[in-house]
């Protein structure tokens, strides 16, 4: 695993004079530049702090360490559209359980009704905008692939017309009984309903699971900030290697949990 900074900032004279020394190269104005979490950025780094540069902290895994997890974090798939009714986060109370919700921090969501949509993308499997743990995926894709795993489904309706679209389904993706040690993380206990809601940034490795038999399933614990609030996605080494093979999903979409 490598740790990558992205450091970004509106780059003065004396700045690139300083960032020279240190072997990197910007021009005036507004520029980023990618840099390993290592010596130089040690030393580098209260020079930044100073500056009040931007500086986000991401991380690269190898092929070896994604392929020998046993469990892996899915992070990327196509967000297309938004849940309907959209104004006023109206879908929040035709999709969801009212009585469940804290309104304050928006956890505890639980489903009640199909989600509602406007678009149907060209893509396999896609999400949601704002709705950071479902995927929807082609109806033909669930019976071939997802249903093989015991993995059940949801209709999914047209906005305007409320009426089941054909060919497209929500996946019903389990929740864990686990808990996880998220001491490395940072979390806020909301003021109004106590639950605990974790930093939705990466955070290296995963970490790992030993008593699951689900092959995709979401986290027991809630993670995000401030109004959003969702469950990480989890699937299992051999889900990955068939997502990977029938080219739903790319190997770098995966973080490993170690």
């Amino acid at each position: 695993m490598k740790t990558i900074r992205q450091i970004s900032g509106y780059w003065e004279p004396n700045q690139i004079r300083i960032l020279h020394d240190f072997g990197i190269d910007v021009n005036e104005g507004i520029q980023s530049f990618i840099i390993e979490e290592d010596e130089v950025y040690h030393q580098l780094e209260p020079l930044l702090a100073e500056w009040n540069i931007l500086n986000t902290r991401s991380f690269i895994f190898s092929d070896q360490e994604i392929k020998t997890a046993s469990y892996c974090v899915l992070k990327g798939w196509h967000e297309v559209g938004y849940p309907m009714p959209d104004g006023n986060n109206g879908y929040i109370h035709l999709t969801y359980d009212d009585c469940k919700l804290c309104h304050h921090c928006f956890c505890g969501l639980v489903q009640k009704s199909s989600f509602r949509i406007k678009i149907i993308p060209k893509w396999n499997i896609w999400g949601l905008n704002w709705i950071y743990d479902e995927l929807f995926t082609r109806r033909e894709i669930y019976d071939d692939f997802f249903s093989s795993y015991g993995i059940g489904y949801k209709d999914v309706r047209d906005y305007k017309t409320d009426n089941i679209i054909n060919g497209v389904v929500q996946l019903l993706i389990p929740v864990a009984d686990e808990s996880l040690d998220l001491s490395k993380y940072d979390k806020t206990i909301c003021s109004v309903c106590g639950m605990t809601k974790y930093g939705a940034k990466d955070n290296g490795f995963f970490p790992v699971y030993k008593n699951q038999t689900f092959h995709i399933f979401k986290t027991k614990e809630f993670f995000g900030y401030d109004g959003n609030c969702f469950r990480k996605i989890i699937v299992s080494s051999d889900m990955r290697e068939a997502l990977v093979e029938r080219k739903l999903f790319k190997l770098h979409d995966f973080i490993p949990c170690k």
